[in-house]
């Protein structure tokens, strides 16, 4: 009889690193939770967004942000895991180390 063992652990909810992003053409705020609430076509503009923001950056344009962290000030863009409602998040686009909220460091419960 073979048990994996990946079976036998809690099942994990989709956790937020970065909780805060600013739009930078509205200067608007956006709260990670508000992903969540998206309709699908808001959601995929948005993210059409960044990765178009994202893809002219690695062409050589610096200054191309839609949305970035609200305490790094460093780019971000949008992903998912797969389409709904439940697994969207803001992922930095590239190193951040210095960012409490980058998705390489380990936050402690406070």
């Amino acid at each position: 009889m073979h048990i994996d063992l990946k079976d036998m652990l809690p099942k994990s909810q989709p956790q937020q690193t970065v909780k805060l992003a600013i739009d930078c053409e509205t200067g608007e705020v956006l709260p990670a939770q508000s992903l969540l609430t998206m309709t699908e076509a808001e959601f995929t503009d948005l993210r059409r967004g960044t990765l178009t923001a994202r893809n002219a950056r690695r062409k050589g344009e610096d200054n191309a942000f839609r949305f970035m962290c609200a305490i790094c000030k460093h780019p971000l863009f949008f992903s998912r895991r797969n389409e709904g409602t439940k697994n969207r998040w803001f992922v930095h686009d590239g190193k951040s180390e210095n960012c409490p909220w980058h998705e390489g460091n380990r936050l402690t419960p406070d």
